[in-house]
């Protein structure tokens, strides 16, 4: 019987990416894409604003500020340290946690949709079609 192959491509589209060159320049070792993005956007959102309220000095203090919370949140950006989740993924789920409905009763978190729980009080295990037989006969019984 001919089958239709199927190809598994998804370790191919789930590789982490590398930047090994920025135009003409080549870096000594590969940057991983995710640790460049993050940069960018910790300077997009750190550095740039800081320049833009405060000016660019040549101070050694100064470069220090501008670059420093860019280049931890780029180290930090794209490991799971956050319970085996990404830097985005955490903000995300910690988010979505935040304005969730929630009910505060007694000073803690209580779910508004939490429905009830229900418990087995008794349990009856049969391995034998005999021995099933005979529980139907005396539930019989028992109900007339």
């Amino acid at each position: 019987m001919n089958g239709l192959p199927i190809l598994n491509m998804t370790s191919f589209f789930n590789r982490e990416l590398f930047l090994y060159s920025l135009g003409d320049i080549s870096l000594s070792k590969p940057v991983s894409l995710k640790k460049a993005g993050f940069l960018f956007l910790g300077i997009a959102l750190w550095s740039i604003p800081i320049v833009l309220i405060f000016g660019f000095y040549f101070n050694l203090f100064y470069l220090a500020l501008l670059l420093s919370v860019p280049v931890l949140i780029a180290s930090i950006g794209d490991k799971p340290l956050f319970d085996g989740r990404g830097l985005i993924d955490a903000v995300r789920v910690t988010f979505r946690y935040i304005f969730s409905e929630k009910c505060y009763t007694d000073f803690t978190v209580t779910d508004i949709h939490k429905k009830p729980e229900y418990f087995v009080q008794k349990e009856i295990w049969i391995s034998r079609r005999r021995e099933l037989m005979e529980l139907a006969e005396l539930w019989e019984k028992k109900s007339r």
